[in-house]
Formats: structure tokens, C-alpha cells, sequence
């Protein structure tokens, strides 16, 4: 911190000085204020460079950056980070299961397909090689965060079996541009984007769907589809970034720091009138620009002193004014209180109405994380919290084909038992054994 006064135009401030003081002659209102942007001053623009090897891959964003700068922005709000991890963890739910489709007679003679928990040696083994909940969740991850997740898959020697499912992760890649068919049959991979050096990234190939025998090494992309999106879909909550929500989620927070640490601290504006410095310097005009700036420094303390010294609590002020030739008096010093505008409390509705339109797009009940509709942070009665996270659960159908589908086309590639079926266990929440399920049966995708 600094102990000298900063000297701005016509107005002088000091850290930890509770005092702004201002020659009134020298404050305009066209004074140029740090960080303006109404003008772009100082601001150059250059046109952007090509990008290395941007003919081989498609751009994901315009700077081939977006995935990594989503991310960024999503960290600086406090609950996107946890919404995303609350869709997760309900898409998870608890675990991955395998399943056979059985025909079942109701008490009235009515059939219906029941999934019935069946456990399948062939993929058990290969689960526990693979170490399957890890490489899961993290497909899930890129699933939520961005809509894309890619799995590696590496066949064995013959290229017959695949023997190995990885997670790629989805920062790291970039898919090869579509050829005349429209397909997309290679894809790069780099922890050096945008513009990664030949060195710098490794070619893959793409599942190719009209092939019976892949790659010894290939990549699966896995995908919320979105119009107009061919490559990369974008995730249904990147409309709070575009529409700024995000952005004004994350400057509640700074601006009630500015508070914190400026208005609240200021306490007085002293304002000093024109003509006294060389009412008590006479020789003031005739003074070097540094002794004169010596000699406001040096009142400026003795006027914050006596301001915010407690010793001086209860102490009077005096100081004279003149009387012009209209016979009206002429302001002297003048010492104004500084209220604060910003009320404590007065920024917290526009905070919980970002956070909203963010849970909104996330597709997350605020329920869910602690928010409660009336904008108080609390915890919810247990059953609107209960019914959010089933619906929520139960709107993870299609989520949950989709970071399935690996899995089953490894069962068909494999030759596996045509009829396992693969699915995540559902979280069950009920408050009495009376609600509960019958034993032994168990909720799958949200289908009993």
C-alpha cells in the first residue's frame, strides 16, 4: 500500500486515508476515468493470425479456443460450477448396471417389458480392466460441461476384440474436417491448442460405422446434438454466457469488493476553494510544481489527521469565507460526509437473479443447491427438494443413452450377449419403507 497521496487531475487519495480531498478548480466533468470503455481508448485492433494447421482440423469456436475458455468463465460463478457437478452426479446416479428386457404379466393379464438387474461375465472382466466407473464419470463430465466427450478404444492384435476404453478429454481434441461424404474420419489430439506445431498434436482415426473391423486405435464422439452444429454442439446452458448472465453473476462480487474496499473506507470529501494556496503562500505562483505539490501533501495530512484521528472526536472546525462584491458570501472549505450508496443488501437481487438464469440454463432446480425461490439461501423443504431431483433424474433418459452408447457398440463389436443392456442405476429417495419399492427391484434409467 502506499503511504503518498495519488494525485488525480484535481483530486487526491491515499490508502487507509479515511479523506478524498479536491482542488475544486481542477475537476472536470470530461476527466478520463481508468478502465472507461465508452470510446475503446487504447485499444488496437489487429486482425488474427492464421491458426497452424487449421486446413487439417475444425475450429471449435472462432479462436479454436472456446471449450477452455468456457471453462474458465463457468469458474468464475459460484454455482455453475456446482449445478454442472449436481447434473453429474444425478446422471451417475448410482452406477453403471447391467440389465435384461423381460416380458412381464401384470395382476390384470396386461404385459409389460420390466428390466431386470442381470449380471454378464464377459463384461464384468472387461470393467474391471478397464476400470470402468473412472473412465465413466469422466465421460460424463465432458458430456455436461461441454456436450462432446470422446472415448478411445484399442482392439486387440488381430482386430477382432476391443480390449481397452478409455476417456480422450474433450479440451485436448479437435475433429478433422468433413470429406465429400461428410464424414468426419479423423480427429486430433494436443494439449497445445489453438494452434498446436506438426510435433505438438497426434492423429487419430474416427469410428468408422460402415466397417466391420476398426482401427487398432479409433475415437468415439459422444454428443448432445444441436441445428447448425456439425462439429462441436454447444451445451444448452452456453446461452447464459451470450446473453451476459454469466458475466453479470461474476461482477456482483467485485463490485461489493470495490465497496468493501473504497466507498466504505472514505468516509469525508474535503473540497479546499481556488484561491487558497495563494492566500497562505504568497509566493505560491512563483513555486516550483514539486514544492507546491510538497505543500498540499503536507496540509493533506494534517486535514486527514484531524478527520480520522479518534483523540479528536467531538472537535470543532473553523475556517473563514469571503464576501464578494454581490455581497454573498464565497465558499470556503467545505467537509462533506460520503454516503454510501450501495446498501448492504442492495446488489444480492441482481446476484440471485443471474444465478437463476444460470441454473435455468443449466437445467438444474435451485432447490437442488440451496436456493430457495423467495432469493434466501437456505435448504428447502425435503420434498420439493425430493421431486426436483427425481424429475431431474428422470430427465436424464436420453443423457444417459448417449454416455452408454460405447458401451454398447463394444458389446456388438465384441460379440457379447446380444441381450445385455447397459444402464445407471437410479438414486432412490423415498421417506418411508411404506414408499419404498418392493425389495429386489430397482429403479434403471428411470424406468421400474
Amino acid at each position: 500500500m502506499s503511504d503518498t497521496w495519488q494525485h488525480y487531475g484535481g483530486v487526491a487519495i491515499r490508502d487507509g486515508a479515511r479523506v478524498m480531498i479536491s482542488d475544486e478548480p481542477n475537476v472536470t466533468s470530461t476527466q478520463e476515468v481508468p478502465g472507461d470503455r465508452s470510446e475503446n481508448k487504447g485499444v488496437t485492433t489487429t486482425e488474427p493470425k492464421p491458426l497452424i494447421g487449421a486446413q487439417l482440423w475444425s475450429n471449435w469456436g472462432t479462436d479454436n479456443a472456446m471449450p477452455e475458455k468456457r471453462r474458465l468463465e463457468m469458474l468464475k460463478s459460484t454455482v455453475a460450477p456446482r449445478a454442472i457437478k449436481t447434473r453429474m452426479d444425478v446422471h451417475y446416479g448410482g452406477g453403471i448396471v447391467t440389465y435384461k428386457r423381460e416380458l412381464v404379466q401384470g395382476p390384470n393379464g396386461q404385459m409389460s417389458i420390466k428390466k431386470m438387474l442381470t449380471k454378464f461375465d464377459e463384461f464384468e472382466a472387461f470393467a474391471r480392466k478397464n476400470d470402468i466407473v473412472h473412465t465413466q464419470r469422466r465421460i460424463i463430465m465432458d458430456y455436461e460441461w461441454f456436450a462432446n466427450a470422446f472415448t478411445q478404444m484399442r482392439t486387440s492384435r488381430d482386430q477382432k476384440l476391443i480390449t481397452n476404453y478409455y476417456h480422450q478429454q474433450a479440451t485436448h481434441t479437435r475433429l478433422a474436417k468433413m470429406d465429400k461424404q461428410g464424414r468426419i474420419r479423423k480427429c486430433y489430439y494436443s494439449y497445445n491448442w489453438p494452434s498446436p506445431s506438426k510435433s505438438h498434436y497426434r492423429e487419430i482415426d474416427m469410428l468408422d460405422p460402415t466397417k466391420q473391423q476398426q482401427s487398432k486405435l479409433f475415437v468415439m464422439q459422444v454428443e448432445n446434438p444441436m441445428p447448425g452444429h456439425d462439429y462441436y454442439p454447444l451445451p444448452t446452458w452456453d446461452g447464459v454466457v451470450q446473453s451476459g448472465w454469466l458475466e453479470i453473476a461474476a461482477l456482483v462480487p467485485s463490485l461489493k469488493k470495490a465497496v468493501l474496499k473504497n466507498q466504505i473506507s472514505l468516509k469525508y470529501h474535503v473540497h479546499i476553494p481556488s484561491n487558497y494556496w495563494p492566500t497562505v503562500y504568497p509566493n505560491w505562483l512563483s513555486m516550483t510544481p514539486e514544492d507546491q505539490l510538497g505543500k498540499k501533501n503536507a496540509f493533506y495530512d494534517s486535514i486527514n489527521k484531524f478527520l480520522s484521528d479518534l483523540d479528536n472526536t467531538g472537535k470543532s472546525f473553523f475556517s473563514e469565507f469571503l464576501i464578494g462584491a454581490d455581497q454573498k458570501a464565497v465558499e470556503g472549505f467545505k467537509i462533506e460526509v460520503i454516503d454510501n450508496k450501495l446498501k448492504d443488501g442492495q446488489l444480492l437481487p441482481d446476484s440471485f437473479g443471474a444465478n437463476t438464469e444460470i441454473l435455468w440454463a443449466i437445467g438444474v432446480n435451485p432447490v437442488l443447491i440451496g436456493m430457495v425461490p423467495s432469493g434466501s439461501m437456505g435448504a428447502g423443504s425435503g420434498s420439493n427438494i425430493r421431486e426436483a431431483f427425481h424429475t431431474l433424474q428422470a430427465l436424464m433418459a436420453f443423457d444417459r443413452a448417449a454416455t452408454l452408447a460405447p458401451l454398447r457398440f463394444i458389446r456388438d463389436y465384441n460379440g457379447w450377449d446380444s441381450e445385455m443392456e447397459f444402464g445407471y442405476l437410479d438414486i432412490q429417495t423415498w421417506q418411508t419403507m411404506n414408499q419404498s419399492k418392493e425389495k429386489g427391484k430397482e429403479a434403471i434409467d428411470g424406468t421400474d
